[in-house]
């Protein structure tokens, strides 16, 4: 194999890595894109806490569940804030107008948010 062939030869090889590691970032892109993480979750009801209740301390929580009912992927956010909060409705509603949402259970003190992975 004389230099000028492998020299293309490695041309190619490169190439061929350069467009498949295109594919693969395309593929993993589209397909997160489309998913609901527990992480993700968590940091938009927090953004949505820290607007409706600015400085108030509130935890926010996801874990990823599954309905067995309905076969449906489902994440779950638990909102605690001091009980008989002022603006606790207004946390619930804006809460319901996140993409996929269920159900928004509330409690004294808590907001549950159930949505579609």
């Amino acid at each position: 194999m004389t230099d000028e062939d492998r020299h293309n030869t490695q041309q190619i090889d490169r190439v061929a890595r350069m467009m498949a590691g295109r594919a693969i970032a395309l593929r993993s892109k589209a397909r997160a894109a489309a998913t609901l993480t527990a992480p993700k979750a968590t940091t938009q009801a927090r953004r949505i806490v820290d607007k409706i209740m600015p400085g108030v301390v509130a935890t926010v929580e996801s874990r990823l569940s599954h309905d067995l009912a309905s076969d449906t992927p489902l994440v779950i956010t638990e909102i605690t804030f001091p009980v008989h909060h002022p603006r606790a409705h207004e946390l619930g509603q804006a809460l319901g107008t996140l993409t996929g949402v269920q159900n928004v259970a509330p409690g004294v003190g808590r907001r549950t948010v159930v949505r579609k992975r």
